[in-house]
């Protein structure tokens, strides 16, 4: 099969114009400037086909959650807004499978082809998905929350996490030990032993807040009280006495098949340590910004080395799941940042930090036929990429190993 479009996003992320792409079983074979002679399949016009997409990080049993947990007041206000909406998808597990179910529609028209996912009830997540016949890649992270009185648990949950049972490979595991604050440093270690022996990914919550580091070194702040309120905290519980991001790398849990969270308060011996270990970060711009956090470091990592990509978060924080309008959201915060940086940010480092990348992330021979068309908004004279990160446009189609996702998604018969 055969496209064309006015542009593509080449495979060393130049622009190739008045271009097509050919694609044989889902796989790519030919890139490259279109002749008057070359006959398409489909022809895009005014637009431009980018690789698919990466959601870094995001929560779909969170998606039926959407717009009930309002981000106001401190972090662990809204965390207690969030911990209600679960325990009421608890009372109506139809309601978050559903949600679940439209996560992955909502992506595939926002132009996501891969995404990593965080699954509280990682079992029954990942039975929900492997139900839906045509969806984006994913690495579905079973979390882990070990605290205080509920450290028990941990065995079973542990257990649930490396349920490998639905996948395949596009449905993959991870596990993700939530945060250092939600898991004791025992159990961090337990954790990162085993996913090293299994080969599985990490992604954890790190330096998401303030409050974090107080909680870690002390034991005091809001945190503190959050927990006591929940009644976790117990007489054999002691503070960690060590920050995020050291704490995580002295239980093993920062290395080459790991992705952090947010990392938003981090300094620059943090992000040396992220470099040394080849930990990965997920920046997600705009719910960073809904709560008002300092500027993100992520320039200072990306100049260190650090593999930063780009997520949603959930839909209890960020209105849709939409990368491209994280990215535009970048650009407009950082409009110094070289346009094929955000790019990057939201497809190939996604890859890169998901373990996807030897196959897609990037168009280029052999690799999938995982894209997204984005239609150029009539601006006169305005370079593609300029173009797509400044207007309102929305992808029109999304193609996911060879075939249109969109049109599959609309019309399922």
């Amino acid at each position: 099969m055969r496209v064309r479009a006015k542009y593509i996003l080449g495979p060393d992320f130049s622009i190739v114009e008045n271009a097509s792409l050919s694609f044989e079983k889902g796989v790519i074979t030919e890139i490259g400037r279109a002749t008057n002679t070359d006959k398409a399949d489909l022809d895009f016009e005014e637009s431009i086909i980018i690789p698919g997409m990466v959601n870094g990080h995001t929560h779909l049993d969170l998606c039926f959650a959407a717009g009930r947990v309002p981000v106001t007041g401190s972090f662990t206000h809204w965390l207690g807004g969030v911990l209600r909406e679960i325990r009421a998808g608890n009372d109506n597990p139809e309601q978050v499978e559903q949600g679940v179910v439209d996560g992955l529609k909502q992506s595939i028209k926002a132009g996501v082809t891969l995404l990593g996912d965080i699954a509280r009830s990682p079992q029954s997540t990942r039975f929900t998905i492997s139900k839906v016949p045509f969806r984006p890649a994913i690495v579905s992270f079973g979390e882990v929350i070990a605290l205080g009185n509920i450290r028990e648990a941990a065995t079973s949950r542990i257990a649930a996490a490396f349920d490998a049972n639905c996948t395949d490979d596009t449905l993959r595991i991870g596990v993700s030990p939530h945060a250092p604050y939600s898991v004791e440093p025992s159990i961090l270690s337990k954790i990162a032993t085993h996913a090293e022996e299994l080969n599985v990914p990490i992604c954890s919550h790190a330096a998401e807040t303030v409050s974090e580091e107080e909680f870690l070194l002390n034991g005091t702040g809001e945190f503190a009280t959050y927990f006591q309120g929940l009644g976790i905290i117990d007489q054999e519980f002691e503070p960690a006495g060590k920050r995020s991001i050291k704490l995580l790398a002295e239980t093993g849990n920062l290395t080459l098949h790991t992705i952090l969270a947010h990392a938003n308060y981090v300094d620059e011996t943090d992000i040396d340590l992220l470099n040394e270990t080849g930990t990965s970060v997920v920046f997600c711009p705009r719910t960073h910004a809904a709560f008002g956090h300092e500027p993100h470091p992520f320039k200072s990592m990306l100049a260190k080395g650090v593999n930063v990509c780009l997520g949603t978060d959930s839909l209890a924080s960020t209105p849709n799941l939409s990368i491209l309008e994280e990215m535009r959201f970048v650009y407009k915060d950082n409009p110094d940042l070289p346009l094929t940086t955000i790019m990057k940010m939201g497809t190939e480092f996604g890859a890169r930090a998901l373990g996807f990348y030897p196959e897609t992330g990037t168009l280029q021979q052999s690799k999938k036929a995982n894209f997204a068309v984005i239609p150029l908004a009539p601006r006169g004279n305005v370079a593609p990429l300029e173009n797509i990160l400044t207007s309102s446009e929305n992808p029109c189609t999304c193609f996911i190993n060879g075939e249109n996702a969109t049109a599959i998604t609309d019309n399922p018969d």
